[in-house]
């Protein structure tokens, strides 16, 4: 390796380091909050945590227009310029707009949302309950957009531990008490906290000289704003689709099955999700910033993906044969009807951190509307996928579903990045995909017809190799 390319390691490994520690604080407490309310609460209380946190998340992606996203590539863009300052006001100023327009919507829609998710107007005053959380959402969203704009990721895990240490603490004895009368005020706790952390650890930024006036906010914010939409149409076409996905379980099959799902869907997506942490909160800004020179590009993103598949499937190699204890652990014997699913739907994963990457691309490239075509073809994808693999196989046959779900999202953000952008990879890349999904499906065989003790003896072989190569990334001198 040259220089270069040491020290982009070293970055990206430090960047996995970082908030792979804050994942490991923010799992242990989601593993507090998780294992209350399947004791207390059940499987019943995960399925109406799904359900609601599912329509705050739509309702977020819908009226916030995405400015997370794109805004961050003009602060990013702007990070060591005057210009900062005013760029940072704006993104403020649209905070707070988009804020009271999103807590409007839910607040007028929450009749029908309760009719459509339960059937009956029982849950009325619970959703419209949720507009004070996407309103503080909005204007948090102002505050970490600074952070990881300007690359302040120190403020950045402060702000997302002292959320989670926090809230699950004073959310604990609600679940004891109110049972499943506890899941909209642990909700709105959980935001109140995240709000007051942001604003604690936020990045101070000099006051814009001169402040811009209304029509200079909304003039300059057109940037981003247009993008987001772009960004908010494809957000809210996978968020339509997992909302019309679980609505539909909870009428087909029933509250708990969704809670089951759920389940196991958050284990996959959530307790590996350590690279793509790093993925979103590091990769993206940098990624902005050289976009413009096809060798940048190659180096950065063959890099990128290198690293997270040689995290990831070691990773894997020891989730596959330690599912059950990781089910038992995380939840209770209740879910232990999910193993199959976690156990096929990781190999997954490998296909999710490249696609990520390739993602990423598009949205440094600022292409909005050839990202709306994939995020929708991946919402439809998914919806039909979960739908037909439920509906033949049961829970087991959506981690299939997982998997291929992905690998058909990787192949086409891998169109978009090869044919339409012309950008290219590092052979090295293909490779370590390929041998992970092999050695994935090994593993998977291994442990169905042999013994999951065989699938730990192939992981700490396989696994050698694997992290002597990162030892060897972290420690070579530049």
């Amino acid at each position: 390796m040259n220089e270069s390319t040491d020290n982009l390691s070293r970055k990206i490994l430090k960047a996995l380091g970082i908030f792979g520690g804050m994942q490991g604080i923010l799992i242990l407490c989601s593993l507090v909050r998780v294992k209350l309310i399947a004791l207390f609460i059940g499987s019943e209380g995960v399925g109406l945590f799904s359900i609601f946190n599912n329509t705050i998340d739509l309702y977020r992606e819908l009226t916030q227009l995405n400015i997370q996203q794109s805004a961050i590539r003009d602060v990013a863009r702007n990070n060591n310029s005057t210009y900062l300052s005013t760029i940072a006001h704006i993104v403020t100023r649209w905070s707070w707009i988009l804020g009271v327009a999103g807590a409007f919507l839910l607040l007028i829609s929450s009749p029908f949302l309760s009719r459509y998710c339960f059937g009956k107007p029982d849950y009325t005053i619970a959703f419209a309950s949720l507009s004070v959380v996407i309103f503080m959402q909005a204007i948090q969203t102002g505050y970490l957009i600074i952070m990881q704009g300007t690359e302040n990721l120190s403020k950045l895990v402060k702000t997302q531990l002292w959320s989670a240490v926090v809230s699950v603490t004073l959310c604990a004895p609600l679940y004891f008490y109110l049972g499943i009368d506890s899941v909209i005020p642990s909700l709105i706790i959980h935001v109140i906290v995240s709000l007051i952390a942001s604003y604690i650890f936020r990045v101070h930024v000099p006051k814009a000289s001169p402040v811009p006036t209304t029509r200079e906010v909304l003039s300059k914010g057109k940037t981003f704003i247009r993008l987001g939409i772009y960004l908010t149409i494809s957000s809210f076409a996978g968020l339509l689709a997992d909302f019309i996905f679980k609505s539909w379980l909870n009428v087909t099959a029933s509250t708990m099955i969704v809670g089951l799902y759920t389940a196991g869907f958050t284990i996959v997506n959530r307790y590996v999700g350590m690279v793509f942490t790093a993925i979103s909160m590091e990769y993206y800004p940098r990624l902005s910033r050289i976009i413009h020179s096809p060798e940048d590009v190659k180096f950065h993103v063959s890099h990128e993906i290198t690293i997270a598949l040689l995290v990831l499937t070691p990773l894997i190699l020891f989730f596959i044969p330690m599912s059950e204890f990781i089910v038992r652990i995380l939840y209770s014997d209740e879910f232990m009807t999910i193993v199959p699913f976690i156990a096929v739907a990781v190999i997954g994963t490998l296909y999710r951190a490249v696609s990520w990457c390739f993602a990423f691309v598009i949205l440094a490239k600022g292409d909005g509307k050839i990202y709306v075509v994939t995020e929708i073809l991946s919402g439809v994808l998914f919806l039909i996928l979960n739908i037909y693999t439920y509906t033949r196989y049961g829970l087991e046959g959506m981690g299939y579903a997982y998997t291929l779900w992905y690998l058909l999202y990787f192949v086409s953000t891998g169109l978009v990045y090869f044919k339409r952008f012309r950008f290219k990879l590092s052979s090295e890349s293909f490779k370590l995909l390929a041998l992970g999904t092999a050695l994935g499906a090994v593993s998977l065989l291994t442990v169905t017809y042999l013994h999951w003790g065989a699938g730990i003896v192939l992981a700490l072989i396989v696994s050698v190799p694997y992290i002597r190569r990162l030892l060897k990334m972290i420690k070579k001198k530049s």
